[in-house]
């Protein structure tokens, strides 16, 4: 049974383009690898970035898609990073195109680690936005496990990180951090996987109990007006009783 895509339409046209994700640049590399990938695999066009089977190129409409997929990566380019992964705009080469932004983001080359390893360094985790410094992060870390695969014993480099990120942490995360420290051992597997997921398990605790603490506050506050009303509107009432007996005149049984 053939693996080949079929050949329907792949419902992308002229006026109904639109980016599936941010265009890429510096800092969005693995998240834009991550949403083209969808991308074109929903329109059934992922075979085209991968070996072109003969079967493939069999297809009546092989060009057209060509030029289809081929530009469609370029329309998810900034302008600079055109100038540097397009050479000709009339070469409608998906395969290549995709080849070379992996290549330079993604290769497995000194370079490229020291330089994913410099963004974790200089990463700041926001206490306004901490999920997002979370994502942010493991989404770097990730692409920097993949391009220095096979360069350094793996535990040693997960635990040199994980201990990064801990002393990087905002202060809220005090205790968090205490009982991370405390809870490994001489023998322990270091996983920048696990420590982010309790890491993100610590922050929605922390979103909970402020949410209480709101709620709490809210009700007490509602509770106090309520009170206060009561207590003014109690006091108003005796100051009218005290007006109305004030001037009412003395009954004289004598006349």
């Amino acid at each position: 049974m053939s693996t080949e895509p079929n050949k329907t339409d792949s419902g992308l046209n002229a006026s109904s383009l639109k980016l599936c994700t941010e265009k890429l640049n510096d800092n969005n590399f693995a998240n834009w690898r991550y949403d083209m990938k969808c991308a074109l695999g929903i329109m059934n066009l992922d075979h085209y970035i991968i070996t072109h089977t003969a079967a493939l190129k069999a297809q009546p409409d092989y060009d057209a898609k060509l030029k289809l997929v081929t530009n469609y990566i370029r329309f998810h380019l900034s302008r600079d990073k055109s100038h540097r992964f397009v050479d000709d705009l009339d070469t409608y080469d998906p395969k290549a195109l995709w080849d070379s932004i992996l290549s330079y983001y993604a290769g497995r080359t000194v370079e490229n680690t020291a330089n994913l390893m410099e963004r974790l360094h200089d990463h700041t985790f926001d206490e306004a936005d901490m999920q997002t410094s979370i994502n942010t992060f493991r989404s770097v870390y990730k692409l920097m496990l993949e391009v220095s695969s096979g360069r350094f014993d793996k535990n040693t480099l997960e635990a040199l990180w994980i201990f990064f990120v801990i002393k990087r942490l905002p202060s809220p995360f005090y205790v968090f951090r205490t009982l991370q420290f405390s809870s490994w051992k001489d023998d322990t597997v270091f996983s920048m996987t696990t420590f982010l997921s309790a890491l993100e398990t610590e922050l929605r605790r922390q979103k909970e109990v402020q949410a209480q603490a709101t709620a709490t506050a809210t009700a007490l506050a509602t509770t106090q007006n309520f009170r206060q009303n009561q207590s003014n509107q109690s006091h108003g009432s005796n100051n009218n009783n005290n007006n109305r007996n004030r001037g009412r005149r003395p009954f004289c049984q004598n006349g």
